[in-house]
């Protein structure tokens, strides 16, 4: 049960920094084209989902922030980047359990309005977990976002990463958040 209550918790945070994007928006793009003219640099990021310790790659201009079960990057420009969210694997809590409450989070969101047909989910493996990709559009305050959403299990953990941002900039660098998500891994 004590699993249910920091599930609920985590989804409460997560919706409250979900999907503001408002004036965020038009900086990310603003940054998106920037990253497209010059070449990202990329820094390792190290952080802790009930402790086991992971790794992923984040832009250098990403500022880092960390608790027990979660991880966040963001940038000055376009807050909410990437979340990342685990919890350790139990018998009586399943991989699909832990996937349908993150998926059903949307609905939790007023500020967002799902596009009609949008969702999509297909399977994912990058170069260390198998998983599922759960991507979505529609739009939070008049302005277009996309969300995707991989969910992995690790041998100790299952854990939600979760991007958010304009379709245009997912497009422009696709390349980019590939290699983010393929660098994930547990150290």
């Amino acid at each position: 049960m004590k699993k249910w209550i920091v599930l609920a918790i985590m989804l409460g945070i997560l919706s409250g920094c979900g999907f503001s994007s408002g004036n965020e928006n038009a900086g990310s793009e603003k940054a998106a084209e920037s990253t497209s003219e010059k070449k990202y640099e990329l820094k390792a990021a190290d952080f802790e989902i009930d402790g086991t310790n992971y790794r992923i790659s984040l832009l250098d201009s990403w500022t880092a922030s960390t608790g027990e079960t979660s991880f966040r990057a963001y940038d000055d420009q376009d807050n909410n980047k990437l979340s990342i969210y685990g919890m350790k694997k139990e018998d009586d809590f399943e991989f699909d359990t832990f996937k349908f409450i993150l998926k059903e989070q949307v609905s939790l969101d007023i500020d967002f309005q799902l596009a009609e047909d949008s969702i999509e989910e297909t399977a994912y493996q990058t170069a260390h977990y198998s998983g599922e990709l759960y991507s979505f559009s529609g739009t939070s305050e008049g302005e277009p976002l996309e969300v995707r959403r991989y969910f992995l299990e690790t041998d100790t953990d299952y854990v939600a990463i979760m991007l958010m941002e304009s379709p245009a900039v997912f497009d422009k660098n696709a390349a980019l958040y590939t290699e983010i998500i393929e660098s994930f891994v547990a150290e």
